[in-house]
């Protein structure tokens, strides 16, 4: 399941724990291994001692080749499309989207797993606005546009999160060559 928080790249080493204890930690308990970068907040005393005490096992991707963490690349690749996409009328407001582009991104079913990140966790999509009837609930003056509007929230961030996981299919099956085998090979 991903989690999209916003942080800042002035962020100290007790930021990021502060951010990992409140978000992470207490929905999903203490990890066994926390894959991060060579950034000084992760080698600092601080970060030492919580792997130490928390027996986390720190992994660190070869600094000649970042992108073996692909897991966090993937989704940080479709988080970025689906804010350029919602970004282009509304700027200013990137960080209040974070909340419901993370519901769309952990309800959409990937390729992978053909399950979405919140079914492999929970085992079933929770409801959304969109699934709900809330007519009656609101004023009827505003219940079709704001069931429209979550309506077409959801469906968009669907459509993304498809078209990303389609392209990344795409340029990963195109990097791919068909072995041919001989008889005698050893496979």
């Amino acid at each position: 399941m991903a989690h999209f928080l916003p942080a800042q790249k002035s962020f100290t080493a007790a930021d990021t724990v502060e951010i990992l204890a409140e978000r992470l930690i207490r929905y999903h308990g203490f990890p066994e291994a926390l894959i991060s970068d060579r950034a000084p907040r992760f080698q600092s005393e601080l970060w030492q001692q919580l792997y130490k005490r928390l027996n986390i096992k720190r992994v660190m991707p070869s600094s000649y080749h970042p992108q073996s963490d692909g897991q966090t690349e993937r989704v940080n690749r479709t988080l970025e499309q689906m804010l350029r996409t919602y970004m282009q009328s509304h700027e200013w407001e990137w960080e209040r989207l974070l909340p419901a582009l993370e519901l769309g991104y952990n309800t959409t079913s990937h390729s992978s797993t053909e399950r979405s990140p919140f079914e492999v966790m929970i085992g079933e999509n929770p409801l959304t606005a969109a699934d709900l009837d809330i007519v009656g609930a609101m004023a009827p003056t505003l219940t079709p546009p704001v069931t429209k509007l979550f309506r077409y929230l959801c469906y968009r961030v669907h459509g993304h999160s498809m078209q990303a996981n389609w392209r990344l299919k795409y340029y990963a099956d195109s990097k791919r060559r068909e072995i041919e085998y001989a008889v005698g090979d050893k496979v």
